[in-house]
């Protein structure tokens, strides 16, 4: 991904795909405040995914807007094998990282 920031939700449906920011005070994946999921900012729903170098935040990343069941709630969601988030910001999320059925996943060097 190019320097910038995008307002948007991402599903990561791909194996061995890799998310590439231009580093993570460059990058930033905003989730939308009114997802159409209202799950994740970013889903990893497929094996061998790497996230390296994004923030990773939301719409609506105020206290006041916390309670409100259309925020997402996750700003990451590791759903499958062998996944990998590094180098990354996770911030201004109800949660910051949720991980299950990820066997082998991998987290390291993230703020």
């Amino acid at each position: 991904m190019a320097a910038g920031t995008y307002n948007e939700d991402v599903n990561i449906t791909t194996a061995g795909v890799t998310l590439q920011g231009a580093g993570a005070a460059n990058t930033i994946i905003m989730g939308l405040k009114d997802g159409a999921d209202h799950g994740n900012t970013v889903t990893v729903s497929a094996p061998n995914v790497t996230v390296d170098g994004v923030t990773i935040t939301r719409d609506g990343n105020d206290t006041a807007d916390w309670n409100l069941t259309t925020l997402n709630d996750q700003g990451i969601s590791l759903g499958a094998a062998n996944a990998t988030l590094q180098n990354s910001i996770i911030t201004h999320n109800r949660n910051g990282v949720y991980v299950f059925n990820a066997d082998g996943a991998t987290i390291k060097n993230n703020d």
